[in-house]
């Protein structure tokens, strides 16, 4: 019996090797070609640590198609949406957001859905410390980290917190450039009822830093109150103290009081200043003042006297803080909830890099320099949400001052209010020759983090105009450094 040698033919051989060839063909992964037109988005990149090798686990996320992919253990992620799956017009500008551990890591632009993104090299740093405690019911702790370049951050991470061991450790991701950066970070406490309770001192690091260890604090609740019931004060006060003065108190001529960093001090009466008073509060550990009473003047002035030195003093007082004499300075200060600033005297005064918010019936700030020929200076300071911006005093001929970088935002009546001319409301463009130019100055939104009464946070949001408008292109408000 012969064999079938059929399948030999020569045109069924040739079919045969076509269809297998064309089975061969077949694969699922799509060439440079097929990138182009079967896929309207086709996004591929790297999630790297700064020595180069792959971090996994990272999520990236095509913020306007709202389409996500996952980082592998090389580090790499791909984000495909096939041609035809979305109305969206390929080519619009959209963000590419690179998140981990739900902490954002950075936001790309991208200009072309068809693309190899650049490669993003992150660095990580632990921050851990202990709370000096008598409780363990603490809710949330958390480290706040900033930086006051051009390129500000600020980021929020919460901590994880033993209460056996009081301690407290989490870590935070930076975007290594390469570069060496300057940071800031301090521990906030909240209790059970989400309560804050207390804040660490301000440690700065550099990004080239290994661990942050924070110094040990104790809760705000939990400071030692010391009642004031002498009429005299002098000497120093603080740290990391509430004092309580149940009488009206002064600080005698040629005497000084120093107000340290973490220090609240409450005022059950009149606190007067015949001789210097000195604080030296910073960023993350203010000084605040705050008032129980109700003024016995029209103006309702709860301080006032003599030379101040003021610096990251928070005035919460609801009233006038009205100091005179031959040298007054506030830097990085806060008026807030209807506490005034009434300045008098022919000293040197200068407000810089302040802030005053939510102040009605009253001006912000009453300016005075009698027949001052001395330089008197607001510079760097955001004033928003009040009545009237400032009120200034002209009996004596031209005010002597600088008004630069600065920033008046929604004052519902008047930004400047004079003596001898009408009230000039908000936006004017030309002022009289008396009062301050405008021209370096701002009238939009200072974009405040919160302003919320109890939930207070100072620093500007990312987009915010007052970034880099203040003097030498510094931050304006109580969070930049402007010096002469």
């Amino acid at each position: 019996m012969k064999p079938d040698l059929s399948f030999l033919n020569p045109i069924a051989f040739l079919a045969t090797v076509v269809f297998l060839f064309n089975l061969l063909s077949c694969t699922d992964e799509p060439n440079s070609t097929d990138n182009q037109t079967s896929y309207e988005v086709h996004l591929v990149g790297k999630v790297l640590t700064k020595d180069g090798n792959p971090v996994p686990n990272a999520v990236a996320h095509l913020k306007e198609f709202d389409v996500s992919d996952t980082t592998d253990s090389k580090g790499e992620y791909t984000i495909a949406v096939p041609a035809g799956l979305s109305k969206r017009a390929a080519g619009a500008v959209d963000s590419l957001l690179i998140t981990r551990d739900e902490q954002l890591l950075t936001t790309m632009e991208v200009l072309n859905y068809i693309d190899t993104m650049p490669d993003v090299f992150i660095v990580q740093r632990d921050f851990s410390g202990m709370v000096d405690s008598g409780s363990s019911a603490f809710d949330k702790i958390e480290a706040v980290v900033w930086n006051n370049g051009n390129d500000s951050i600020k980021k929020t991470v919460e901590l994880y917190y033993s209460p056996v061991s009081r301690r407290y450790s989490g870590f935070i991701y930076f975007i290594y450039s390469g570069a060496e950066e300057h940071y800031f970070v301090y521990i906030n406490v909240y209790n059970f009822d989400t309560v804050f309770v207390g804040r660490s001192d301000t440690v700065d690091f550099s990004s080239m830093a290994g661990d942050i260890e924070i110094p040990t604090f104790r809760p705000i609740a939990e400071w030692d109150t010391v009642i004031i019931s002498d009429e005299t004060v002098f000497g120093e006060l603080g740290p990391n103290r509430i004092y309580h003065a149940v009488v009206h108190i002064k600080i005698p001529y040629d005497s000084t009081l120093t107000i340290h960093k973490n220090t609240t001090v409450i005022l059950d009466s009149a606190f007067y200043i015949e001789g210097r008073l000195v604080t030296l509060g910073d960023t993350g550990a203010l000084v605040t003042i705050h008032s129980n009473f109700e003024g016995n003047d029209p103006f309702h002035n709860k301080i006032q006297g003599g030379r101040c030195i003021l610096n990251y003093t928070v005035f919460d007082i609801n009233g006038t803080f009205l100091p005179y004499g031959d040298s007054i300075i506030l830097s990085n200060c806060v008026f807030g909830n209807n506490s005034c600033l009434s300045i008098y005297g022919a000293g040197v005064w200068s407000i810089i890099n302040c802030l005053f918010y939510n102040i009605r019936t009253q001006p912000a700030i009453i300016l005075d320099p009698a027949l001052s020929t001395n330089p008197c200076k607001i510079v760097n300071t955001i004033i928003t949400d009040v009545d009237y911006g400032i009120f200034l005093y002209t009996h004596a001929g031209d005010v002597p001052l600088e008004f630069s970088n600065n920033c008046i935002h929604n004052s519902t009546k008047y930004d400047f209010v004079s003596d001898t001319v009408p009230p000039l409301p908000p936006l004017r463009e030309t002022l009289p020759t008396f009062l301050p130019d405008m021209t370096t100055s701002l009238t939009s939104d200072p974009m405040i983090t919160s302003l919320e009464q109890g939930k207070e946070d100072f620093h500007l949001q990312s987009g915010s105009p007052c970034k880099t408008s203040g003097k030498d292109g510094q931050e304006m408000g109580i969070y930049g450094r402007y010096s002469e």
